[in-house]
């Protein structure tokens, strides 16, 4: 209002609804009637009685503002009432040091361009409110967060995500339950085999285990590859300054380490394989690659054999 008088392009709340509309004058469709002209926010024209007009309270407008173009004439009239975002600030054409701002303004169809015009300060209010990023209240941060308040787009209902919902409160089918029942079971029939597999690991690895200074002694049995010492390089039987002699245990008479073994000892280099008895205790096993590795030929008793 300016001097009592309504502006044209004014925003007012439409009372009942709660509407912001622009004032736009008198519908002068008949005589003496109270009927005035509205723009609304999409930017269609209707009419509406004068008495349910509440004219709003308004500021300057600032960039970066919604603002309400007023108060227009001549060609610019036909912007009176139209919302459009304050820009940069520019120079009115024709008047020196003038300055103005550029707005944007709000088109009907979505897919056209906006309409852009420099437009002088005292052409442009805003309604009052917080700057863009100030602090809100409980109530109007409760208020914004209702659904439908801010003009949000309605969208159809996403039945996949409410399904997604429902099988998470009901939980699977029947035979779903059941193929998860049976997908976590353990079939117990094979305990029993693994477990006798277990236990003859766990007593090779006993015997396995020798050498000197080692917490168990090695127990051989029959057909385990070993290495004992000899007299010498030339006779069977033990002895503690002999050689080294690989053979196969043949026979074992006694228990642990105080048996007495029966060995095969093997053709090695210039030696021939012969049969003699040593003591369990003095015996240490040998694998059979250990055996290829240290093999050597018959006639000189240092180069690796023939194949």
């Amino acid at each position: 209002l300016q001097g009592g008088q309504w502006v044209l392009g004014m925003p007012c709340r439409l009372m009942g609804s709660g509407e912001v509309v622009a004032f736009l004058g008198l519908d002068g469709s008949g005589v003496g009637t109270n009927m005035c002209r509205v723009r609304l926010l999409d930017g269609k024209l209707a009419a509406h009685a004068s008495q349910y007009l509440l004219p709003m309270p308004t500021r300057p407008a600032r960039q970066g503002d919604w603002a309400y173009a007023v108060d227009l004439k001549g060609e610019q009239a036909k912007l009176n009432g139209r919302r459009g975002l304050c820009g940069l600030t520019g120079i009115l054409a024709g008047r020196s040091e003038q300055r103005g701002l550029w707005v944007m303004f709000e088109t009907s169809d979505p897919a056209s361009p906006p309409e852009m015009a420099l437009l002088a300060d005292g052409n442009l209010v805003a309604l009052p409110g917080p700057p863009q990023g100030a602090p809100r209240t409980p109530w109007e941060a409760r208020l914004a967060a209702l659904p439908g308040v801010g003009g949000a787009p309605l969208a159809l209902t996403d039945e996949s995500v409410q399904e997604q919902r429902l099988a998470l409160l009901s939980g699977p089918p029947e035979q779903d339950k059941d193929s998860a029942s049976d997908a976590g079971s353990v079939d117990l029939s094979g305990s029993s085999d693994s477990e006798a597999g277990d236990g003859d690991a766990a007593e090779s690895a006993e015997r396995n285990i020798g050498g000197a200074g080692s917490s168990q002694r090695f127990v051989p049995t029959v057909g385990d590859f070993v290495t004992a010492r000899t007299l010498d390089r030339g006779s069977a039987g033990p002895a503690s300054g002999g050689g080294l002699r690989h053979g196969r245990v043949q026979c074992v008479q006694g228990h642990d380490t105080g048996a007495t073994v029966t060995v095969r000892l093997l053709c090695e280099g210039t030696l021939t394989g012969e049969v003699a008895e040593f003591p369990a205790a003095s015996l240490a096993a040998v694998s059979e690659d250990e055996l290829v590795l240290n093999a050597v030929c018959g006639g000189c008793a240092a180069a690796e054999p023939e194949e």
